[in-house]
């Protein structure tokens, strides 16, 4: 747990060096009393999930996403894979959130809108948030859902799969949390009343969370000198990437496309 600041003990204010003097002072009150205030332990995860996907199923799921795409060249079937099995860290959080809103929504008035408002409660259940830096926080979401039932205990001086620590504060996971949950309750109210613009106050309860090890293959690959990579989630086999595309393709595409808006504009010219 290493020093974060140094604060006055007697107004709180923030201390620093003085010119002419041996000892920081506050720079509010010049107090030389001094309190060190100490940053916050990040927890280790003390579960992880297994992985139930082999290396030969995910070299199977890569050569299914180098099929996925016509667009994809032919030749990213036979691309040379660096594949890494690595346990992710995360924060899992599941709460109860109650939205106070109002909202523009359709309406019969000249400006074509209206005003709304309600509020809703509802429960948000595994909300995951990336803490480490091998993947981001888009590819997590698209690689969800991890099964989260299924965790083992996880001893990191016995584990035979490299692991990346977590490097996230359970303050600023939680921070993260209710931000998510506020957009994922968001969205629904959008959906649910056809609203323009929303705008929320929000009361939390019942906010929990745990870190956790999550199972993700780690696939890297070149094709023309460019690196590409493909994230596989370890127990479905979700995919989140994206592949090369062919030029000859394409340009096959977009010459098939000018020859019929060429063909449409002489049918046109001629009469129809």
């Amino acid at each position: 747990m290493g020093i974060h600041a140094i604060q006055c003990s007697a107004c709180g204010g923030t201390v620093a060096m003085v010119a002419g003097e041996d000892m920081p002072r506050c720079v509010f009150c010049g107090s030389d009393a001094l309190v060190e205030e100490k940053s916050e332990a990040i927890e280790q995860p003390d579960d992880h999930l297994s992985f139930e996907v082999d290396e030969g199923g995910a070299r199977n799921i890569f050569k299914k996403f180098a099929k996925s795409s016509w667009f994809h060249p032919k030749e990213l079937r036979q691309a040379v894979l660096n594949l890494k099995a690595v346990l992710v860290p995360a924060w899992v959080y599941s709460g109860t959130i109650e939205s106070h809103w109002m909202a523009l929504v359709p309406g019969p008035t000249r400006s074509g809108k209206r005003p709304m408002t309600g509020d809703e409660k509802i429960d948000v259940k595994e909300i995951l948030i990336l803490s480490g830096s091998k993947l981001t926080q888009t590819e997590l979401n698209a690689l969800y859902p991890f099964k989260l039932g299924d965790q083992k205990p996880f001893d990191p001086e016995e584990s035979k799969l490299p692991f990346e620590v977590s490097r996230l504060t359970r303050s600023l996971a939680r921070k993260q949390a209710k931000h998510t949950m506020l957009e994922l309750h968001k969205s629904r109210i959008e959906a649910a009343i056809n609203a323009k613009k929303v705008s929320m106050s929000c009361l939390y309860d019942n906010l929990e969370g745990a870190p956790i090890l999550l199972p993700v293959y780690l696939c890297s690959y070149r094709y023309k000198d460019t690196a590409y990579r493909l994230v596989i989630n370890g127990q479905t086999g979700e995919w989140c990437g994206k592949g090369p595309k062919s030029l000859a393709k394409i340009l096959l595409v977009a010459g098939i496309g000018l020859a019929a808006i060429a063909g449409l504009l002489i049918y046109a010219q001629n009469g129809g």
